[in-house]
């Protein structure tokens, strides 16, 4: 296989990964169409402030992401490997279950509580729109901790329907609920809910279909086998819930605080550029890591072999490098289409944000090669060293996000993006650096691996 230790790229190696590529890239433009097509049929139904109620709507998905989804997802992605080489498949599946049981439970009950808190507050006009959003955010954890089983498998085509498909079918159910029900924040919600549903089903039907016997969990349920599994994956996990939080406040708190100094007007037109220049770069560097990582895992394995994680670091240099040169393009790109790409997808009222779009593709892209770095730090198991940068990132962009929303509106919330990107890169390496690994030395310095 490509990248293994004391083995050469064959031709049905880089033949495979170059299919598999490319259904990751067709799964990437499809959902990028979903998006952009999203944005224009939303823009042109929904005035400013409606839209931006949206935008302020979906971030409590985003947290969901941030502090229970993606922390799963980043442990199915790392133990998927080794658990098929030594044959745990089972025991892997029966602990990722385990961890959906308590987040489910825990988003359950904090949702209640939420729900409750608005009850007796008197704030019952929004109840409908925070269920909505909670159910939303539940199903988007599935969706992602689903989406990471097929991509450690390497099912490409799975990945790549469901990427489109969630992309394409959360507007065009939107729409439909705006037409029949009304123009209203409960409408576009309730499309966007009916649409995580059904993808989900979907996932879960190419699940079963694939590992059906893995999915019959031993009859000892809690054997030590289970329960080994069981703590190593939540604590790989833990670190990445434990910043989860603060990086939800960083990526939220542009738009609460457009909000809050500026009214929605502005939240909609940054919400807008943000889906039309910092998500496509999000899309990219999704569809190169999900190519990369899981050959990265399996090829690092579990960590322990000095030679195989030096493979993998090299590999992922080839991958930062690769990321860096498409931010640049697209960042050139958005420079000079930037003003057509608002014209051709939105309304007229969002035309003087034009200038904003290379800005957000700059910084999403930044931070893209940031995530891709600390991959160096995840192949060797030492996801709680990143805990303190992260979350010292992540409260510094808050405060570019205080600063630049109230002084320089949109405009400055684009800036403040941009200043995190940079800033997380940045942190990242000296992070990667200063941890001394051989792995890293060795990957980054050329040196040969010991006995070649």
């Amino acid at each position: 296989m490509i990248l293994e230790p004391e083995t050469g790229v064959s031709r049905a190696t880089a033949f495979s990964v170059s299919k598999e590529f490319a259904w990751i890239s067709l799964g990437q433009i499809v959902a990028a169409a979903g998006a952009i097509a999203g944005v224009r049929w939303l823009t042109r139904r929904m005035d400013l402030s409606l839209y931006g109620e949206l935008g302020l709507a979906l971030t409590g998905i985003t947290l969901i992401q941030q502090s229970v989804g993606g922390p799963i997802a980043q442990s199915v992605i790392r133990y998927f490997a080794s658990a098929s080489e030594d044959g745990s498949l089972p025991e892997y599946f029966h602990a990722l279950f385990q961890m959906l049981h308590r987040a489910t439970l825990l988003i359950a009950g904090v949702s209640l509580l939420t729900l409750c808190g608005m009850w007796l507050s008197g704030h019952r006009a929004w109840i409908i729109a925070i269920f909505l959003t909670s159910f939303i955010a539940l199903m988007t954890g599935y969706n992602l901790t689903f989406e990471a089983v097929q991509n450690a498998s390497r099912d490409r085509k799975a990945v790549a329907w469901h990427q489109g498909l969630i992309q394409w079918l959360r507007p065009l159910l939107a729409v439909a609920f705006l037409l029949l029900f009304g123009i209203s924040i409960e409408s576009a919600l309730t499309g966007y809910a009916l649409a995580t549903i059904l993808v989900v089903c979907s996932q879960w039907i190419f699940i079963r279909r694939q590992f059906g016997c893995s999915l019959r969990f031993p009859v000892k349920a809690f054997s030590p086998k289970c329960r080994e599994m069981d703590q190593r994956m939540r604590t790989y996990a833990w670190p990445f819930a434990s910043w989860g939080l603060l990086c939800w406040s960083q990526l939220a708190s542009d738009r609460w605080l457009l909000e809050f100094f500026h009214g929605a007007p502005a939240v909609g037109a940054y919400t807008v550029c943000y889906q039309l220049g910092y998500y496509p770069m999000i899309l990219i560097s999704t569809a190169l890591g999900g190519l990369i990582t899981p050959i990265l895992f399996k090829t690092a394995g579990s960590g322990e072999d000095l030679s195989r994680v030096q493979n993998a670091v090299r590999t992922n240099a080839l991958h930062i490098s690769g990321l860096l040169l498409v931010t640049l393009c697209a960042t050139a790109g958005a420079v000079f289409y930037g003003a057509w790409v608002l014209r051709a997808f939105t309304s007229k009222a969002y035309a003087p944000f034009a200038s904003t779009l290379p800005i957000l593709v700059l910084g999403g892209g930044l931070f893209a090669c940031g995530q891709a770095v600390s991959l160096v730090l995840l192949l060797e198991g030492q996801s709680s060293q990143m805990v303190r940068t992260k979350i010292a990132t992540a409260i510094l962009g808050v405060v570019f996000n205080a600063i630049g929303a109230y002084f320089f509106g949109v405009a400055g919330a684009a800036w403040a993006t941009l200043c995190f990107g940079l800033l997380y890169l940045i942190a990242m390496l000296k992070l990667t650096q200063r941890s001394q690994s051989a792995a890293w030395s060795a990957g980054w310095s050329g040196q040969p691996e010991p006995g070649a």
